[in-house]
């Protein structure tokens, strides 16, 4: 019974190991990369993301002013 769970340890330390350590490895050895980063969505998603801060700034601005108004 020693020797089962002697074996279902060491498998279990060898996937973990295989799984954990080794496929990364190769992986990064071929240069391959599961989720490579798009240089044109990013930008794209950046330019977005300005022209609606700029957006909300000229409506905050339009705000103040038309409170300092009824003041």
């Amino acid at each position: 019974m020693e020797n089962l769970n002697t074996i279902g340890l060491l498998a279990l330390g060898l996937l973990i190991l295989i799984k954990d350590v080794v496929r990364p490895l190769v992986k990064r050895l071929n240069h391959r990369n599961d989720n490579p980063i798009n240089l044109e969505v990013f930008y794209q998603e950046f330019k977005d993301f300005k022209q609606s801060q700029e957006k909300c700034s000229d409506e905050l601005k339009a705000r103040i002013a038309k409170l300092e108004e009824k003041l």
